[in-house]
């Protein structure tokens, strides 16, 4: 992509409350020019040479042996572009936020 320098950071810390070992609350911060692979599908590539930041929480919770329950909630706020605006060149550019929730079973042996 041009040759040039595109980079995410992102850090996550784990707290687990129960002698379990598996049961858990996350947190998660990150940022970065190059949106998570995720959310490229909602992006365009303009996002690409801007700042993008993005926050979360969840945690799981062990219901079995072999079986943990989740759900993880995360906000981005990502460079977009889209086409319709009135401007010299027929394209707005903005920062936008989104919002994703998701739920999963995570099954180990």
């Amino acid at each position: 992509m041009n040759n040039k320098p595109y980079f995410n950071l992102i850090a996550q810390l784990k707290y687990f409350p129960f002698s379990d070992g598996t049961t858990f609350l996350a947190g998660t911060v990150g940022a970065g020019t190059a949106p998570e692979a995720n959310i490229i599908d909602y992006a365009m590539p303009g996002s690409f040479e801007k700042l993008n930041v993005m926050f979360g929480l969840g945690g799981g919770y062990l219901i079995g042996k072999h079986m943990v329950i989740g759900i993880d909630g995360l906000y981005y706020t990502l460079y977009s572009q889209s086409a319709g605006s009135s401007t010299d060149n027929g394209i707005t550019t903005k920062y936008k936020n989104m919002i994703s929730i998701y739920g999963y079973f995570t099954f180990y042996f």
